[in-house]
Order: structure tokens, then sequence, then C-alpha cells
């Protein structure tokens, strides 16, 4: 009739024949696609949806050969496929002029497996547009029943009798627990209740109101709608924008200059540009073969990104030393001798099974410049690197005191030439020393690098600094004292130092003070044991308002030794 092709030519559809044109209208009409088949040209008197097969090839009704893979589906009869599942059918089994029967199919499908198989065959139709979306899966029987009644007025016929169903329609969304006070929370202004019930229920949404908690059940053919958030968002497109009350902008910032973190990050950049280090900027992503082999397969599957932009960029950053060495290795084959580089910025560490995120600064030092100078430079060591970190300690309100380092032992680092303090539980990671010679080699990167590296959590570095209270330098002359202990080779110099600093303060009566203990003196070889070493300690004894008497001094000298080598793994150098 005239208004059916009057219906699909208004919205830019081409009237064909009778029956494709219901399918047509119905689908505009329901959103559910149609296909009707020429029952004469179905082999077997089959229908069925399968895979496809690897190879398998259909003319489509563009008349064009697509050939499928078995991650596609087909609707086929007993022989061949005819329809390319929810994206277009075939010639073979069309209606045209001389069909006298027809099989009508309505289907649901897996809006993944659409998407996948039109994109595959760059093939956009109505029908793959919808079910790429999503039809109402409830919606079905009454599609292909009102397409039956078309057919049966307009193409006139009979009806051969009941529908063949396979499968079950999935379910829906679950029903979504909300109340009025989160709507007007959300809104940002109140609202009614009952304006708020009449306009979702207008659109298909049941709500059914328990004392103010209510459990709203969506219907099938509103699948975008799964939060309650979303219930909110419908209220508003339909309630008007033009109705939310006017009031004042207020915007409550943070100044980058008063956050304790931008503070870190600025006074560390300027702190390291101003000792000859040129500053780095690296992605935040790493390849997957790279977090492997620094963190482990198990720590690194955490780091994971969901849905990454490169193949080699498909993790988190785990340390920022990577990217550095990269930048290091790309210097030396341009010919530029970059001796200092450092890079601050975020990086993320699987810990105790969660993604904990650090405020980190990193660094690399070549240890000898690898060109040639008329004057010579003073070579760097591992106690280069530690200054550098020591410095970076004091601009995070860090006391290197209350760490405890000790040896580190990663692949990344030499053995022996390396030292590591703190933990992710304690908020603050520190590490730093000579790279392991070999690794660095592996990358192709010529000569010794010194690195550190410093992981903050932005609690630590909120943390106010202790005010120290000035003190006046004596006017009064110190009593020297030096102080030799042998001991296992093994045992760190700050282990000790820590404890004489510790039992110095202790022997010191409250007139007078001990100032920090250096060492002065390291030996290892002739007259010790194998497997021991010698450390020497410079003691200083001082007053604020007197001169010290030698006998009080040796008291406090004398206690100091008792301390340090009773039942201690130290003995008193002969």
């Amino acid at each position: 009739p005239q208004w059916l092709k009057d219906d699909l030519e208004a919205i830019g559809l081409r009237p064909i024949n009778n029956v494709v044109d219901i399918t047509n209208w119905i689908l505009m009409e329901t959103g559910q696609p149609l296909h009707a088949f020429d029952a004469a040209k179905l082999n077997g008197k089959q229908i069925q949806v399968r895979p496809a097969k690897d190879g398998e090839v259909i003319t489509t009704l563009d008349e064009k050969e697509r050939k499928l893979t078995s991650e596609m589906h087909v609707i086929a009869d007993a022989e061949r496929a005819l329809v390319v599942a929810g994206v277009m059918g075939s010639i073979d089994a069309e209606v045209d002029d001389n069909t006298t029967a027809i099989v009508l199919e309505a289907a649901w499908f897996q809006p993944e497996a659409v998407r996948m198989t039109a994109r595959k065959l760059g093939l956009s139709t109505d029908s793959s547009y919808r079910f790429e979306r999503g039809v109402d899966q409830q919606g079905t029987n009454f599609a292909a029943r009102r397409a039956i009644e078309l057919i049966l007025e307009l193409a006139g016929g009979t009806y051969a009798g009941a529908p063949y169903v396979s499968g079950e329609p999935p379910a829906g969304n679950p029903d979504i627990q909300t109340s009025p006070e989160f709507f007007n929370k959300k809104l940002g202004f109140d609202v009614e209740p009952d304006t708020i019930q009449k306009i979702l229920q207008k659109l298909g949404l049941e709500i059914a109101d328990d004392d103010g908690n209510w459990t709203v059940t969506i219907p099938t053919f509103r699948p975008d709608i799964e939060r309650p958030i979303d219930l909110v968002e419908e209220f508003l497109r339909i309630y008007g924008t033009h109705n939310i009350p006017a009031s004042p902008v207020r915007v409550s910032g943070l100044h980058t200059k008063d956050d304790a973190v931008a503070r870190f990050n600025y006074k560390v950049g300027k702190h390291l540009a101003a000792n000859g280090f040129n500053e780095c900027y690296v992605y935040s992503t790493r390849a997957k073969d790279e977090i492997d082999t620094s963190v482990g397969k198990e720590k690194a599957d955490q780091l994971k990104l969901a849905n990454p932009l490169a193949s080699d960029q498909t993790h988190l950053r785990a340390s920022l030393l990577p990217g550095l060495l990269e930048t290091l290795r790309l210097n030396q084959t341009r010919g530029n001798d970059a001796l200092r580089l450092f890079e601050k910025g975020r990086t993320w560490h699987a810990h105790n099974g969660k993604v904990v995120e650090t405020v980190s600064v990193a660094f690399l030092m070549m240890q000898e410049p690898l060109h040639r100078h008329w004057h010579a430079t003073a070579s760097q060591d591992f106690y280069s690197a530690k200054k550098v970190i020591f410095d970076i300690l004091q601009i995070a309100n860090v006391s290197a005191d209350n760490l405890e380092f000790s040896r580190l032992q990663s692949a990344l680092w030499q053995d022996g030439h390396s030292a590591t303090a703190g933990s992710l539980d304690m908020n603050i990671l520190v590490e730093f020393g000579i790279l392991d010679h070999k690794r660095i080699s592996d990358i192709d990167i010529k000569g010794t690098v010194l690195a550190g590296t410093c992981h903050f959590s932005p609690k630590i570095l909120r943390t106010q600094p202790k005010h120290t209270d000035f003190q006046h330098i004596s006017d009064f002359p110190p009593a020297n004292r030096d102080l030799a202990l042998v001991m296992d080779a093994d045992i760190p110099a700050s282990q000790v130092l820590d404890q004489l600093c510790k039992v110095t303060k202790d022997a010191c009566r409250e007139d007078f003070s001990a100032e920090l203990p250096t060492i002065f003196d390291h030996y290892q070889g002739e007259h010790l044991p194998d497997g021991k070493k010698s450390l020497a300690f410079a003691l200083q004894f001082r007053s604020q308002d007197r001169t010290l008497k030698e006998k009080e001094v040796n008291r406090a000298f004398d206690a100091i030794t008792q301390a340090m080598t009773t039942d201690t793994p130290y003995e008193l150098r002969s």
C-alpha cells in the first residue's frame, strides 16, 4: 500500500516488496530486526544458527562475497549459510516476486558478537546498528507477531502454525535500590518525590516505595540504565535542565604553592637542576617484559592496564630508572655526553594485594665522562649518589637518622655497591648505588652508572617538619677522644655509628654533651684476623659554659667504651 511506501521513503529507505517492506517498517517501529526467507529456497527444510566455518563464503544482499571466520555466526539451511547473523542476509534465499511461502526469523544476538562481525567485515547495516547497541530481549516475540499481523493483512496468505522457539531470552538489568534523598543530593536541589516518580513511571520504569526506600524495576528495552545515577540522569533529561534553580558558583581549590607534594616537586627539581642534573619527562607506562623482569609476573599482573594504547605501554611503571636509562642510551648513541639526568613523577607498586601510588624522584650519574676533556673533573662514586639521596630526604623533611640502611640485593643494582632503606609500609623507600654492570652493558650503555631513587607516599610529604631550636656555638674548647673498635667485616659502619651515638648521648651528663661522632679510619689487613675490620671514631665533648675537666671527660669516655664492648659484637682495638 501507498502509506507503507511513503513511510519508508520518508525515513530514507527504498521500498522493495510487501514482505521485505513490512520487516523494515517493524524494525523502525520496534527496533527489532527481522528476516524473511523464501521457504522454497531453503534446502532440507531447515533453519539453524551456527558458527561460520573458516573460509566459508557468503554473497550478501549488496552482491559482494564475504569471507567468514569461525568467530562469526550465521543462519543457515541444511547446506549453506544464508545470513550473517545480526548483520545482513544473502541473495540465496531472499524474497522476490515469485515467492509464495515465507519463513520469518526473529532473534536476539549478543551485542559484542555482532559488533565484532560487522567490524571485521566492514559492513554496517540497520540491523547491525541496533544489535550492536542491544535490542529489547523481551520484545522479539512481539515484533514477530506484529510482522505476521501486517503480512496477513497486506500480503494475504495463511498462518502455517505455532512458531518454533529456541532458547530463552536473557534477563534484563536487575532492580535498582535508591531513594528521593539520593536524587536530591545528586541533583543539588530539592524535588518532590511524587514529581520524580511520575517522570520515571512515564519512561516505563516501575517503582515500589517501601517507606522512602525505592525499588525501581528496569524494563528490558532500557539496557543502558544500570545504576542509581542513571535514574537521576533520566529524570533530569525529562524534567529539563532549564528548571535547575540558579545558584552562585563556588569553587574551592588548593593552590599548587600550598600543596606539600607540589612544593616538594618544585624544590627537588630546582635543587637537582642547580647541581647539574637535566630533567627528563618519560611516559608513565612501560612494556610488559620490563615490568615482569623488575617486579615479577605476579605483581606485574596487578599493574597491567585494562585497555593499553600501545603494545610497549601495557603496564604502569614501578620505577623511574628504566625510563632514565633509555634516555641515557639515546643520548649516548647521539654522541651526547649526558652526565646527570633526573625525573620526578608518579610510580605504582603492587603491595599487599593493592596498587600503591607514590611520589618518586630518580637520578642517574655517569662515574666518568665518555669524552676526553683537557680539564679532568672529579669522578663520581657511591658516596656521591648517597649525598644526592640525603639532599632529597632533607627536602622531603625526612630525617635520614630515622632510616636503617642495609645492603641492596636486586637484579638492577651492583651487589655490594648499593644500599636501601625504608619500605612501602613506612611510606618511604630509598635505593641508591651503582647499577649492575652487566645489565647496563646489555642495554648498550657505556661506562659505570650511579643512580638513586626515592619513593614517598603523599602522606609523609604532608607531615609537618619538626622545628629545631637554635643552640649557640660554645665559646669553650672541646675535649677530643678517639675510639677504635674491631668487628666482623660484614657489619655495616652505619650500624656501629648509630649505636655509638646512642651510648654517647646516654653517657654524658646534663651539663655537657658529646657532638656527633665521626668515622675517620677504616682498616683491614695485617695485624687483624681474616674477616675482621677496624673502625676508628672521633668524639668531641664540650660544655656551653665552662672548660671541661679531664676527669669528667675520661669518666664519660670510659662509660662509652664499656657500653660499646660489653655484650656486643665489637671489641676494643689494642
